[in-house]
């Protein structure tokens, strides 16, 4: 059996956001600097049944950072913001 462990840091930083409609009909908004960080553990294992077979299994959280859409528009969908 062969065990593997492992540690992934994620930072992403927000800054100098901005949105504006020419057209007028949104409001114009400037967004303040923001930023995320986490850590994401993983452990793995592999063990070898025979020769040619083997099985392996892993486990571990992951980060996704904010899209820019959902970091900088504002609109109400289903009644939320």
């Amino acid at each position: 059996m062969i065990i593997d462990a492992g540690l992934r840091y994620d930072y992403v930083k927000n800054y100098d956001g901005s949105f504006s409609d020419s057209s007028g009909s949104l409001e114009s908004k400037n967004f303040s600097d923001d930023n995320w960080s986490h850590v994401s553990p993983k452990i793995a294992a592999l063990y070898h049944i025979t020769d040619n077979t083997s099985v392996r299994g892993s486990i571990g959280t992951a980060f996704r950072a904010p899209i820019l859409d959902d970091l900088c528009r504002n609109v109400i969908l289903r009644g939320k913001i």
